[in-house]
């Protein structure tokens, strides 16, 4: 599969509310924790998706979307 396969061109590159290495916070639902954000991927629909890295459970990751993300500040370097 290529970029031209999902419609999407680097020039239409969508901004990101997170970077890579924030410190988030997973809001809403039966939980909340504290992570890191760890990967940013794009949805074949173009939705942008977070990879989550737990602070409790270090190496956990789970997907996010931004509405279930809160910033909460500089985390890790990359």
């Amino acid at each position: 599969m290529s970029r031209d396969d999902v419609g999407i061109d680097i020039i239409d590159m969508p901004k990101f509310k997170f970077e890579l290495g924030d410190k988030v916070r997973k809001v809403g639902g039966t939980y909340q924790a504290e992570g890191f954000i760890v990967g940013i991927a794009i949805t074949t629909t173009g939705d942008i998706r977070y990879v989550f890295e737990f602070e409790q459970f270090p190496g956990m990751l789970h997907i996010f979307n931004e509405g279930q993300l809160e910033y909460v500040g500089k985390g890790v370097s990359y």
